[in-house]
């Protein structure tokens, strides 16, 4: 293969013979929901289809049960093509991961037989607890991408196909809170209680009251968990979960200490103590938003948005406004993204379907 079409007809007839393959591997991941860490029947499937095409499969791998590397090729020039494959709790794949795992498959699928020609070498990773977990983080620190010169996935969206180069992420955490005081009888006994129902609700109103001191780029949300049990008893435990998102790592990181003070605002004692722990790492990867890859990556991203069926000519350099207001998503695809040159390209699916 001497040219650009050559290699391109190559990958599309690759694709086109692995079709009934990959909408069964799709299929399956979407009957087969589970949740983050627990994609033991997605990432076998995932393995052996790249296993029986002559990949060399790592399973279990950077340390996670459901996590897998699959590599082909010796080539000077590493490209990881990243797949996502834990479900929503009661939704399924509402955020089509199952697509997304597919579509990685699909692509590492397509690369292999122009590999050589290119000098690739081509590395799937499979990745668990997008969702809730952050697994891409927890691989990342374990040198997932230390070997990788070009990072490359897809993720959905409704409404109208957006050029990747428009799309940015906000930074992201999860906390989970628990107030702790003292059970006790609201008529018989109030006086000997200390309710933690009462510190969740100090906390809510703190968040409500800081909201407006916070830029409109950044996000508190939050609700009750628990906050008892019945009401002639005083709770001693009550828990709370509050999320944190910022367009901007520096808006992100003030909003984190000034929520964390909010959740510490209570009475004098006796009062309820506060604990929190993050079950998802935190997803700082908002310096991204703001840096244009290379130009090479924008003219590779043109031809595979025109290769797609888009036919519109290079738009000028978007802004963060091209991408919707209404969906400005977190992923924990953001730390290598920062570290490694990377394109995360966006595809229309349904309406009403889940995105984060």
């Amino acid at each position: 293969m001497s040219n650009t079409e050559e290699i391109r007809d190559q990958i599309l007839a690759t694709i086109e013979q692995r079709q009934q393959q990959l909408l069964s591997l799709s299929h399956g991941i979407s009957s087969h929901p589970e949740l983050a860490f627990e994609e033991y029947w997605a990432s076998s499937a995932v393995a052996e289809l790249l296993e029986n095409a002559g990949f060399a499969v790592q399973r279990a791998a950077y340390g996670l049960p459901t996590a897998l590397e699959a590599v082909y090729g010796q080539g000077e020039f590493t490209v990881a093509v990243v797949g996502e494959y834990d479900a929503l709790p009661e939704i399924g794949h509402g955020c089509g991961h199952n697509i997304i795992a597919t579509a990685g498959v699909g692509a590492a699928l397509a690369l292999k037989p122009v590999a050589d020609c290119l000098g690739l070498r081509i590395k799937f990773l499979g990745t668990p607890a997008e969702e809730i977990g952050g697994g891409k983080i927890l691989m990342l620190q374990q040198g997932a991408w230390d070997d990788v010169d070009f990072s490359l996935m897809v993720h959905g969206n409704t409404g109208v196909q957006y050029r990747c180069l428009s799309q940015g992420t906000q930074a992201y955490e999860l906390l989970d809170v628990t107030y702790t005081g003292r059970t006790a009888h609201a008529a018989a006994a109030p006086h000997e209680g200390i309710n933690a129902g009462s510190a969740v609700t100090l906390a809510q109103v703190a968040f409500g009251l800081l909201r407006q001191q916070l830029k409109s780029s950044v996000v508190v949300s939050s609700f009750v968990v628990s906050g008892g049990t019945a009401t002639n008893v005083i709770p001693g435990e009550a828990k709370l979960q509050v999320e944190i998102r910022a367009t901007q790592s520096s808006d992100w990181e003030d909003a984190r200490q000034r929520v964390r003070a909010c959740l510490e605002a209570r009475r004098s004692p006796p009062a309820a103590s506060s604990r929190w722990c993050s079950p998802s790492c935190p997803m700082s990867q908002c310096a991204r938003t703001r840096r244009w890859p290379s130009t090479g990556i924008r003219t590779w991203s043109g031809w595979a948005t025109r290769s797609a069926g888009n036919s519109r000519p290079p738009a000028a350099r978007p802004t963060w406004a091209t991408f919707p207001s209404t969906c400005r998503p977190s992923t924990d695809a953001g730390g290598q993204e920062q570290r490694r040159g990377d394109a995360h390209l966006r595809f229309r699916q349904g309406r009403g379907q889940h995105r984060r």
